[in-house]
């Protein structure tokens, strides 16, 4: 399966919310240049920045970052179970 860099992301995002980027830039108080730089893929937000888009988007960090459409589903946790005989008392 294809997998969904980062800024692609940040742009559907905000084309959920109907918002053009310097609406989305003036709610994160950035200038509206930065702001498309960081959409384009150009630069990558400072961490103080990533939290702020992440609150604004209602997204955690590994959603924006790690942009695989079925991430959990590709790599889905499967806990080792453990021999009876070896579980603790």
């Amino acid at each position: 399966m294809a997998m969904t860099r980062w800024n692609e992301k940040l742009r559907r995002l905000r084309l959920a919310r109907g918002w053009k980027q310097i609406e989305a830039a003036r709610r994160l108080g950035l200038r509206p240049n930065r702001y498309n730089q960081y959409e384009n893929g150009r630069r990558r937000p400072p961490v103080d920045i990533a939290v702020r888009i992440t609150d604004l988007y209602g997204v955690t960090l590994n959603e924006l970052f790690h942009a695989a459409e079925c991430h959990e589903a590709q790599h889905s946790y499967q806990p080792e179970t453990l021999d009876p005989e070896e579980a603790a008392p």
